[in-house]
């Protein structure tokens, strides 16, 4: 099962959530030039301001990333 969340928090974030069933949490590495894959966790390293991993209830995992407004006064 895989499930993807998003919330607006205080009007200047984004919180995107990521669910699924996997019970190994992820590290960011960096993948070689040739590699096909192992890239993904790196990106959200690089562009969110925040992210990390939890439990969820049952099996799995999320993995969640916050992205917050550039301006004070920005909306979504």
């Amino acid at each position: 099962m895989f499930r993807v969340a998003v919330t607006i928090t205080d009007g200047v974030a984004l919180r995107l959530d990521v669910h699924d069933a996997g019970d190994d949490l992820p590290q960011v590495h960096e993948a070689a030039e040739d590699d096909e894959r192992g890239r993904g966790l790196l990106l959200v390293a690089t562009l969110a301001d925040d992210w990390g991993t939890a439990r969820r209830d049952g099996p799995g995992k999320i993995v969640w990333a916050v992205f917050r407004a550039l301006a004070a006064d920005a909306t979504f």
